[in-house]
């Protein structure tokens, strides 16, 4: 059975947001240019915004499932 595969831009900003949401450091990118990049770094904001505010895991985990 094949298996769906995400969006690369929408895997970039999930990517971005968890990391934002452990507390890294925006260098942690693996994206040098381009809107993978762009989104990954829009991610790793909300995620650090989220991070500040002290929100849960299962909060997060509905954010990122899309409802």
């Amino acid at each position: 059975m094949k298996r769906f595969k995400r969006n690369r831009i929408q895997r970039a900003f999930e990517k971005g947001y968890q990391l934002g949401l452990a507390g890294r450091s925006r260098e942690n990118c693996p994206f040098l240019t381009g809107l993978a990049r762009i989104r990954w770094l829009d991610g790793w904001q909300e995620g650090r915004s989220d991070w500040r505010e002290g929100l849960s895991d299962a909060i997060t985990c509905y954010k990122l499932s899309g409802f």
